[in-house]
């Protein structure tokens, strides 16, 4: 098998169908492919989760990208009383605040910044804030931008 080049697979891991997702990983992994796991905050903040994706980075090159979905512990958390989870309809101000609260989480899991982050839908403001919260971030994906 060449190493030089790859082919990733982009999951959205949920802790509500973890056994399917884990199914689905070790399908990919032994079909030669490496994963490219969206992991949300809820995810992030459950350290057994963590732990696999960090082996799956260090045993198969894996990749992690922060998926920016925020929920109710994450609003709480910047003081939003709005209880919307795509993160371009908050206000400007909020955004920046999430987008604050979001690489603080990671860095504090993962010991570095989040160099990749991605949510179903974006707009310019999201993507300011999010390179404002963290400048060392290379890429966002976004199925949709507004």
């Amino acid at each position: 098998m060449r190493h030089d080049r790859y082919l990733n697979c982009l999951l959205l891991h949920s802790q509500q169908s973890h056994t399917v997702y884990m199914h689905k990983v070790n399908c990919m992994h032994e079909a030669g492919l490496r994963v490219t796991h969206a992991i949300p905050p809820n995810s992030v903040r459950n350290p057994d989760v963590v732990r696999l994706m960090k082996e799956y980075q260090e045993r198969f090159s894996d990749e992690l990208v922060f998926w920016i979905e925020p929920d109710r512990q994450m609003l709480d958390t910047c003081g939003i009383k709005m209880n919307q989870q795509f993160f371009c309809h908050h206000t400007r101000e909020a955004k920046s605040k999430l987008a604050q609260a979001m690489v603080s989480l990671y860095w504090d899991v993962f010991g570095f910044p989040p160099e990749a982050m991605a949510h179903f839908n974006l707009d310019a403001f999201s993507l300011k804030a999010l390179k404002q919260a963290s400048p060392e971030l290379i890429c966002v994906m976004s199925l949709v931008f507004e």
